[in-house]
This record gives structure tokens, C-alpha cells and sequence, in this order.
């Protein structure tokens, strides 16, 4: 039988700390850093898909993305059908 082995949990700390420097990065550039560019800036991977595409599209981006889906879902033109 195989021993079994206890490995330390990794603090989330730094993985909190890359999330929030991916926000920093989506309002420092409104219109996004471009795809595929969060670890050129970042030592760390995102691990958040969210952020990921917040900080590379940016809040510009997002909020008419945002602004869309309010307008469509609040629309009179529209019939929604089951």
C-alpha cells in the first residue's frame, strides 16, 4: 500500500493579489491591455476568466457589453417566448 502524503495548502494571498491587479490593469487602461497580454504584465496566471477579459478588454468594453444585455432585457419591443 501507498503512503500517503500531506502536501501544505498554498495561500490564496498571492493568487488574491493577481485578481486584484487585474482590475487595477482593466481601470489604469479603460480600453483593455489586448488579448492574450495579462501574463506579459502579470508574473501570474489570472485564474479568474473574468478578470482575465476585464484587464485584456477593458471597462469600456465590459460596460457596453453590460449596457446591451440591460437594454435588450429591458426593451418593450421585445416578446419573450418559453
Amino acid at each position: 500500500m501507498g503512503s500517503l502524503e500531506l502536501r501544505p495548502v498554498e495561500s490564496p494571498a498571492p493568487v488574491v493579489a493577481t485578481q486584484r491587479a487585474g482590475v487595477d490593469l482593466a481601470f489604469r487602461y479603460p480600453i483593455g491591455i489586448g488579448p492574450g497580454q495579462f501574463e506579459a504584465l502579470e508574473p501570474r496566471s489570472a485564474h479568474s476568466t473574468y478578470v482575465r477579459v476585464l484587464a485584456e478588454q477593458g471597462i469600456v468594453v465590459r460596460g457596453h457589453d453590460i449596457a446591451r444585455v440591460v437594454r435588450l432585457a429591458t426593451s418593450k419591443d421585445v416578446t419573450w417566448t418559453e
